[in-house]
């Protein structure tokens, strides 16, 4: 993949330039806005909830101009027999009410598609109406005219239908492992470029970092890295650009809870999104979160090596994996 900036040739897949550090994707001069590799993690469930909810939407939709022409037939033979005009408005407002649900459960798809907030409060709006729906075609359904037309079942079972898939859309939308991949999905993530003192060539030394962590160290550990080794983690997109989290123990948890070692306070860090382990000479990778974690814009499978430089992605955060000194 050719970095539209610089030119460089990346392997395929990768989700920023290893040369100048910008996002490879659509070129933002062709799209208008800014690339984002956030909108590639969509999850299984939010990519069935767009289609679902499109077609859901689209049925409304024809459902809405079916009522008015059909159901204005109707008001016009029951108007000119009895004069009233209530059913005519009871199927006017019925056409309106399928009509703007329809424009806004595809409207809602669009921005959940686009991981906005907007979007998913959208989607569970509509989906609340659909539940209400649900209900009263149940209640139409139970009603003794209905079962002498024969139709109660049909309608028992569509409304039985929209309730389950209302609840079960509702309920993956309100998790909190959904809600974090909204939480900045207004904004796109801006462009990060590797520090520059970390641009070096192969034979030049540099001085290891003094110490920036803010928190106290941990408590000393039965076991430690070798004395001359140096490793640390550094924030190159995300909260906190340039913070650095020190590596001091050969196995180490990094996530969101408590009980890591290296604690990543950032929303669309899991409680424990990966493990890092000295083993053998080399450190090694694993997942352990089910948004994934990314090497070089690679996902992680089992456990993977890491060497001076690598990126690794958890959530929205980008960290550079540094590592001075040979064990």
């Amino acid at each position: 993949m050719r970095c539209y900036r610089c030119g460089q040739e990346n392997f395929e897949g990768a989700s920023f330039c290893f040369r100048c550090g910008a996002t490879l994707a659509v070129r933002p001069e062709r799209t208008g806005e800014r690339p984002s590799s956030h909108s590639s993690q969509r999850p299984f469930g939010i990519v069935f909830i767009v289609i679902w909810t499109i077609i859901s939407g689209i049925g409304y939709l024809f459902l809405s101009v079916y009522i008015g022409i059909i159901g204005g037939f109707i008001a016009g033979a029951v108007g000119s027999l009895t004069g009233s005009e209530v059913v005519g408005t009871v199927i006017a407002v019925l056409t309106i009410l399928f009509f703007l649900l329809g424009v806004l459960m595809i409207s809602g798809a669009i921005g959940l598609w686009q991981l906005a907030e907007w979007g998913r409060q959208l989607i569970i709006w509509t989906r609340a109406v659909e539940l209400l729906i649900g209900f009263v075609t149940l209640g139409i359904g139970s009603a003794e005219e209905i079962r002498r037309m024969g139709i109660s079942s049909l309608l028992m079972i569509n409304g039985l239908f929209e309730i389950v898939v209302s609840i079960i859309i509702i309920s993956y939308l309100v998790r909190e492992e959904t809600k974090v991949l909204f939480q900045q999905g207004t904004t796109t993530p801006r462009e990060w470029q590797p520090p520059r003192q970390q641009q070096v060539s192969e034979y030049e030394w540099v001085e290891p970092p003094s110490p920036q962590v803010s928190l106290p160290p941990p408590l000393p550990q039965p076991q430690t890295l070798p004395a001359n080794l140096v490793v640390w983690l550094e924030v190159v997109q995300g909260l906190n650009v340039g913070q650095r989290f020190f590596v001091l123990k050969p196995d180490n948890l990094v996530g969101r809870s408590n009980e890591s070692d290296i604690q990543i306070l950032e929303p669309s860090v899991s409680r424990r999104h990966f493990r890092l382990k000295f083993e053998h000479g080399q450190f090694l990778l694993e997942n352990e979160s089910n948004q994934g974690t990314y090497v070089n814009g690679q996902p992680v499978m089992g456990w993977q090596p890491l060497k001076d430089g690598d990126y690794i992605q958890a959530g929205r955060v980008v960290f550079q994996f540094r590592i001075q000194g040979r064990a």
